[in-house]
């Protein structure tokens, strides 16, 4: 029997079934896809930082000489650690679907 995150196989496709059933009240984190329940106001907090340190990038490199490599890889940078952080927010309250 192969296992899957220690469960069997049986077990594992009878978890991704019961998720779309699964509340925060009804079901345990085992249940869910992270396996706990991430921070909501740190997530909120590092999302908004790293948003205004894009903002000060970008600001920065209009005005100045490095407008080409370096200012698009910052902002390119910081703007997908805010959509992973806006993300996990998200999951705060979705731990049990699956977004695509």
């Amino acid at each position: 029997m192969s296992t899957t995150g220690g469960y069997s196989s049986s077990e594992a496709d009878a978890l991704r079934d019961a998720r779309g059933k699964c509340t925060w009240d009804l079901c345990h984190l085992d249940a869910s896809y992270f396996y706990y329940r991430p921070n909501r106001a740190a997530n909120l907090a590092l999302a908004v930082l790293f948003g205004l340190s894009a903002l000060a990038f970008l600001i920065q490199g209009v005005h100045g000489k490095k407008w080409v490599g370096f200012t698009i890889a910052m902002v390119g940078g910081c703007a997908l650690e805010v959509a992973g952080y806006a993300a996990r927010y998200v999951a705060y309250t979705e731990l049990y679907t699956e977004v695509s």
